[in-house]
């Protein structure tokens, strides 16, 4: 078979492509984008005080989320002067809140409250549930995502952002 493709190759004199493109650990291939804004009236969630309950949330989930939003701080993936500032400070809220947490005998984190406000904001559109939403799909998308790690990352969609997911194309970060 291989010899009459390549008489094949040379009867029509045409060269076979011998370039492979190669993905590997060091390779970093996102096809997420970001987007601050998506509509105008944006949903608004009614008789919630929160959408997603991270006050009790395991700090390693915190972790993952700082470790993204440094990362598209640094490879400059948001144009609008606007969400780069919001970003920041989201950054800089969660990153105080993450160093300064520590974990009761019962297992609630001494930063709850700025836990449930870093990852859902204020009501009644919960503007921070989609920026949080879209940096766990920003890890989803990369390219170099352990396999355990984008399990974690879609067990926290299914378990604690299913209700964003359902509203996603109807949510704004601000």
């Amino acid at each position: 078979m291989k010899q009459l493709s390549k008489h094949i190759f040379e009867a029509l004199k045409i060269k076979p492509i011998s370039e492979v493109l190669k993905i590997n650990s060091k390779s970093n291939v996102s096809t997420f984008e970001f987007k601050s804004h998506i509509t105008d009236n944006p949903y608004e969630f009614k008789n919630y005080n929160f959408i997603i309950p991270s006050g009790t949330f395991k700090p390693m989930r915190f972790s993952i989320l700082i470790e993204y939003a440094k990362e598209i701080l640094k490879l400059n993936l948001l144009e609008d002067k606007k969400d780069i500032e919001f970003c920041e400070e989201w950054l800089k809220r969660a990153k105080k809140a993450y160093k300064d947490n520590y974990v009761n005998g019962f297992g609630c984190n001494s930063k709850g409250d700025e836990f449930d406000w870093l990852c859902n904001g204020e009501d009644p559109t919960f503007g921070n549930a989609k920026f949080t939403y879209d940096l766990i799909q920003y890890g989803l998308h990369k390219t170099d995502t352990t396999k355990s790690r984008k399990q974690k990352l879609e067990k926290m969609i299914r378990d604690f952002w299913d209700i964003v997911e359902d509203h996603k194309n109807e949510m704004n970060w601000y």
